[in-house]
């Protein structure tokens, strides 16, 4: 059984970041597990816990959204996390991330709906790898179980005017093989829906690991008009205490 994201996440994940694809060798024979010492993330996984018995669970791979094959692409890794949910994650070396990189290319503006996009990416040579979740494996009744976790923080705020509007962050990771400046402004319009939405990207990276956040508002107005602005800003650091949301799992098979 497996649950999909939320299509807000989704929308908050593609709309201003592309991924990246696979570069060099796709089967490595023996992946490369060196982390990097300067990026070392601490957090919590919150959610389906009943899903995987305590103590029992270990992130096996980082999720990496990829232009060339797609989403949910794999970088393996191996994590130990504790029984009340927290671990410390270190994201994979240089070396490691070499056979993963692949020329930055931004997701496409959305086909259903009127956009107007102006971006640039400086230098044009820029090659990234975009994490965007993570994978962790763990017992259930003595079987496997395998489920899929997100950096996302969010609220619901019912607003005086009557609308509803929802907050979400979510935390991305991109390595960059040379320092670049990313820009993007989009803006999306849907009349049959009343949709509009907006996007604004401003990235400085630096060569290696950067922690980003998109920032998501979606507002539901009572007469069906539809407001949704996206947002990419760096951070600082590699983040401590974050929360990692369990959105969907892969349920054991009898007798695995």
């Amino acid at each position: 059984m497996k649950t999909l994201l939320p299509t807000a996440a989704l929308a908050a994940l593609t709309l201003l970041l592309a991924g990246c694809g696979l570069g060099g060798d796709r089967h490595p024979p023996m992946p490369d597990l060196t982390t990097d010492p300067n990026m070392i993330v601490h957090g919590r996984i919150i959610g389906q816990d009943a899903l995987i018995s305590p103590g029992t669970a270990v992130i096996t791979a980082l999720d990496i959204t990829t232009a060339e094959l797609g989403p949910q692409q794999e970088m393996p890794t191996s994590m130990h996390v504790a029984a009340d949910g927290t671990f410390t994650l270190a994201f994979p070396s240089a070396t490691a991330v070499r056979p993963y990189l692949t020329p930055y290319v931004p997701a496409p503006a959305p086909l259903s709906e009127e956009c107007s996009d102006q971006l640039e990416t400086t230098p044009p040579t820029l090659q990234t790898v975009i994490v965007n979740g993570l994978y962790f494996a763990g017992d259930k009744d003595a079987r496997t179980t395998r489920s899929w976790a997100q950096a996302v923080t969010h609220r619901t705020t019912r607003n005086l005017d009557g609308s509803t509007t929802e907050d979400a962050r979510y935390l991305l990771w991109m390595y960059a093989d040379v320092p670049a400046h990313l820009t993007r402004t989009m803006t999306c319009t849907d009349t049959q829906t009343q949709y509009v939405g907006t996007s604004r990207m401003d990235l400085t990276v630096h060569a290696g690991w950067n922690t980003l956040a998109t920032t998501k508002t979606f507002t539901v107005f009572p007469d069906g008009r539809r407001r949704q602005t996206n947002t990419a800003a760096n951070v600082p650091g590699p983040m401590a205490n974050t929360v990692w949301e369990q959105y969907w799992f892969m349920a054991p098979t009898p007798g695995s």
